[in-house]
């Protein structure tokens, strides 16, 4: 593996680093310098395969910068376009009595609703809200707020946010053994490849592979030993790849790598959530969508 670094560290491909623990600080180091719009607007695909048919939702979403909440639109595209009708029968046996059991249309979700945020770091880094805003922002979100840009409210807003705190990145705490198994090719480039296998609590601390790009340390992709931070968790492993969007690091696609089971005894596979349209924010939410859940993303850390 040395031989490996040093001709990829000769060819400039990728950093002559060897320690693990300082390959995950840079790629923490990453994520915090990491900056978002204020706003940004994005797609969840949901979709599995349930007893060999195709499932699949859509839902509008928004994140916001200063706080790292995110809000969204609980009806998937699918349901409103086709709502549920009920059956007008019931099972009895194998026969429907009373006509057709199932009903048609969309009902629910195929999962559980993706309360689910586009740059989710899984732990990787804390994330750092951006700098405090600029007086054209904190006046437009006074009218956002109260439909008046006084003076006297620019001031007390400012002075309700305050400084942004700087927050201290540390690698060395060992919450995890990490190897560094190799470098690989992803992509046009090189990554370093760590293994990461937890000191404690392997429900909390879940991050089991990492590919970070050779070149900047950003998270390539990862395999986490379950996902979700809100709702419904999972403990099966994720395989999660990132891509840059406008400048910036997003979740690209998570995929389960086992079937998902649900209280209703299914058994999903080839569930994955796709993060798709992401843009900039308007600043407003979408007209006749009057019902948003703003659920606090909690992430391990």
């Amino acid at each position: 593996m040395l031989a490996a670094l040093a001709l990829a560290a000769a060819t400039g491909s990728v950093p002559a680093l060897t320690d693990p623990y300082a390959i995950l600080a840079n790629a923490r180091a990453y994520w915090q310098a990491e900056r978002y719009p204020a706003m940004v607007d994005y797609t969840i695909h949901t979709q599995a395969t349930d007893r060999g048919k195709l499932d699949e939702r859509h839902y509008d979403a928004r994140w916001y910068a200063d706080s790292g909440r995110m809000g969204i639109h609980p009806v998937s595209w699918e349901e409103e376009a086709h709502p549920y009708i009920p059956g007008t029968g019931f099972n009895f046996g194998p026969f429907s009595i009373g006509g057709p059991h199932d009903g048609g249309g969309f009902k629910g979700d195929v999962y559980a609703l993706p309360l689910l945020a586009p740059n989710y770091m899984f732990g990787i880094a804390t994330y750092v809200p951006p700098s405090a805003a600029t007086p054209a922002e904190l006046v437009e979100s006074i009218r956002e707020q109260f439909h008046d840009p006084a003076p006297d409210k620019v001031a007390a807003l400012a002075e309700l946010r305050g400084p942004r705190v700087i927050a201290t990145v540390t690698a060395d705490r060992h919450d995890y053994v990490i190897q560094l198994v190799g470098i690989e090719a992803y992509g046009d480039h090189s990554d370093y490849h760590l293994h990461l296998r937890a000191t404690t609590d392997p429900g909390r601390y879940r991050l089991r592979d990492l590919w970070l790009d050779g070149r900047t340390f950003a998270t390539d992709k990862l395999i986490a030993q379950g996902n979700f931070a809100q709702g419904a968790p999972t403990r099966i492993p994720w395989s999660v790849t990132f891509a840059d969007v406008g400048g910036a690091r997003y979740i690209a696609v998570e995929k389960a790598l086992a079937p998902l089971r649900t209280g209703y005894h299914r058994s999903l596979a080839d569930f994955t959530v796709s993060f798709e349209s992401i843009v900039p924010g308007v600043g407003r939410f979408w007209p006749g969508v009057p019902d948003y859940k703003i659920p606090e993303l909690v992430e391990p850390t």
